[in-house]
Formats: structure tokens, sequence, C-alpha cells
């Protein structure tokens, strides 16, 4: 019985009740491996991998336990080459050790403050005059970033598994729709959510990982210790930048695809792959419908006084 298995027998049981992994190709299945990875460990002082502690991965192995009783159906393993690329393609994280020593001493609980990882050149204008560069949300599909920062933030797309389509008898659509065949359709559907207009983003994290200055090419870190006073300040200068724009800001809501939410919210809903930078942006949506947006830049005033400036 069920309630006598191990829980990882458990899982496995779960999962083929509902193996929503059966079309995967080969190559989503090493993609969603190394995105489970990704947040199942994390890298030490010394850039080497650790495992983060139950409490923070338990559910990525419920997960990762489904791709491994897949790979077992069918009649495969969890072969390293599987995980090679991404995080774990042998490079180190050569900056961890430093950002290590940066982060010694700060005793911030995270929810009290945010980080913005960076080149100096635009860290340095961002604490001494708050000049803020903001991006359109079309700009993170550039395919010339890098793999932790690329990404669709205009669409999101789900896999419906074990979807129905339903059609009328010998194709005569004048039979009353509750008379209708109901057919199951073999394989997953790709069901795409779309913001149907180009939107303003500033991203931040709101806890310090010491792979992120790698992962985000930086150069430093801008530590915001007092939120409140920062978001009045950014909303307060966007305003008269964008008068009419609808701002809102938030920690990102990270979404599994296998697992659809009819009411996600676009702006905010973000593959889990990047769950691990635990992001926190900033939204401006324009009052009409707009194709294409150029970055802007607005000036906060200086933040020295709750802002502290890491560098490498």
């Amino acid at each position: 019985m069920v309630t006598s298995m191990k829980v990882h027998e458990s899982w496995r049981y779960n999962y083929r009740q509902r193996r929503y992994l059966q079309h995967a190709s080969s190559d989503e299945i090493k993609q969603r491996l190394q995105d489970l990875m990704d947040n199942m460990c994390d890298f030490n002082a010394d850039g080497k991998v650790a495992m983060k502690s139950l409490n923070e991965e338990g559910k990525w192995t419920v997960l990762f336990t489904h791709v491994l009783e897949e790979l077992d159906l069918r009649g495969e393993s969890a072969r390293p080459e599987l995980l090679q690329g991404g995080h774990f393609d042998g490079r180190r994280y050569v900056n961890c050790k430093r950002a290590a020593e940066l982060w010694r001493g700060h005793d911030l609980s995270i929810g009290t403050y945010l980080l913005k990882f960076s080149k100096l050149k635009y860290l340095r204008p961002l604490l001494n005059v708050g000049s803020l560069r903001i991006a359109p949300a079309s700009y993170y599909r550039d395919p010339s970033l890098n793999f932790s920062i690329r990404d669709s933030e205009l669409e999101f797309t789900e896999e419906l598994y074990g979807a129905k389509v339903h059609h009328p008898p010998n194709g005569d659509y004048s039979v009353p729709q509750d008379q209708w065949i109901e057919m199951p359709i073999i394989g997953n559907v790709k069901s795409t959510l779309r913001s149907d207009s180009d939107y303003y983003i500033a991203c931040f994290s709101s806890s310090y990982e010491y792979r992120l200055y790698d992962d985000f090419e930086a150069e430093a870190c801008l530590v915001i210790k007092d939120i409140g006073r920062f978001a009045n300040s950014l909303k307060s200068r966007t305003e008269e930048v964008l008068p009419g724009w609808t701002s809102s800001f938030g920690g990102v809501d990270y979404r599994d695809p296998y697992y659809p939410n009819r009411n996600m919210n676009i702006f905010f809903g973000k593959h889990f792959r990047y769950a691990y930078q635990k992001e926190f942006r900033f939204v401006w949506e324009p009052p009409t419908k707009r194709e294409s947006l150029k970055p802007i830049h607005v000036e906060l005033g200086p933040l020295k006084e709750y802002c502290e400036l890491l560098g490498l």
C-alpha cells in the first residue's frame, strides 16, 4: 500500500499516476534536470557545489525524483552527461570566495534588503546620483545575454498534460455541444500566455548568493537597505517620466510549466529555473499597447544614506 512506502517511493508512485514528462524530448529532460539541480544546489566560498538544506530544496527533490522515474520508465538512467552545461559545465565560480568576504558582517534578514548586480560603471552612478537604467521586457530575449539573464519576459509557455478535445460527430457542427465527442490528445498541448504590450521592468535580487556575481557577469553589487525608501523614490521619479503608466512591484512567482496556472500574472511569473535568484521586480505597464520600447534613465538622487556598494 502507498501508506507503507518510503517517501521517495511515494513520489515515484504519484508520478506514475500523472506521467507529465512522458512526451518530453531527451533535450527537455536534460534541461529540466539542470534547472532542478540549479535550485537544489548552492556554491560555497570556494566555488564548489554544495547541496542546500532539505528545508530549502525539498520541493525540488520531489520533481527531481519524478525525472528519475521517467528515465527509469524509458529504460534509461541519469547519466553524468545529462548534467553537463548550465552551472555544471565544469567551470569554477571564481568570485565566490571574494563574494563571501564582502558579505561577512552583513547581518541582514531576507526581505529587508534588495541587491543590484552589475558593472561598476553602472552601479557607481546609481549610488552617487541615483542614475538607474530601466529596460523594456523585450530586452531580455536578446540572444547575446547569458543563460542566467536571458528569458522571454513577454510570454510563458505551459505544458497541458492529459488534455482533451471535443468535436461534433461526423463533423456536424449543428449538433449541440453537449453531444460532442470527447477525445484525448496524444502528447502535451502547449499553451502560451503572452503580454499584448511591451512594458518596463527593473530587476533585483532579494537574497545574497555567492554565485550571483558570476551568473550575472557582475563586478559589484549594490545593497539597498531600505526597500520602502527606494521604492517610493523610484515610483515618484518614474511617474514624472512615464505619466499615466501603472506601476507595481513585488517578488517573482516562479512557475513550473508542467503545472499550469490559469491565474498566472505574466508580469511577475517566471520559469522556475531562475528561482534561486529570488528576484524582486518593479514593473511599469503602458496605458496603451506598445509594440517595442527603448530603455529609459531616471535619477533618484544620491543613495549613499541607505545603500552600500560591494565591489569585487
